[in-house]
């Protein structure tokens, strides 16, 4: 395994995410297709998956890495969380402060299940390649 294994995979995702975002935005797109947010949420809870496990296991630092299907899952879910949790809280305060629109808890608890699915499909990704095997 090199320490650029997953380098493609993420520089695609995280293309297809520019893209699709600055298009949406551009045209009001997220404003016409309700459902808009739900595949851009689903994919970059991927890439963060992805993105987290590949630093975590193409890191520098010699030490004892644990490497069994269970860890990869929850190491990330949690990032995955984390991260969407952090964009929610961003999302909430320009929203009420510059937009004065707030989407509401509904919106919320739906993007972080999108995330949460994304982070599924990056640790699914990740173990079927069996990267968390690789040394």
């Amino acid at each position: 395994m090199t320490k650029s294994f997953l380098t493609p995979i993420l520089a695609l995702l995280i293309v297809v995410i520019a893209l699709s975002n600055g298009i949406a935005i551009h045209w009001h797109l997220y404003h016409y297709i309700w459902w808009l947010d739900m595949p851009m949420h689903v994919v970059s809870g991927m890439w963060a998956a992805l993105m987290g496990l590949t630093l975590y296991y193409c890191g520098a630092r010699p030490v004892l890495k644990t490497r069994s299907t269970e860890f990869v899952i929850a190491f990330a879910l949690a990032l995955v969380f984390v991260v969407g949790l952090a964009w929610e809280v961003y999302e909430f305060a320009v929203g009420h402060v510059v937009a004065n629109t707030v989407d509401g808890l509904r919106d919320t608890l739906s993007d972080l299940c999108d995330d949460f699915i994304g982070g599924l499909l990056g640790a699914g990704i990740f173990l079927i390649k069996r990267y968390n095997k690789d040394i």
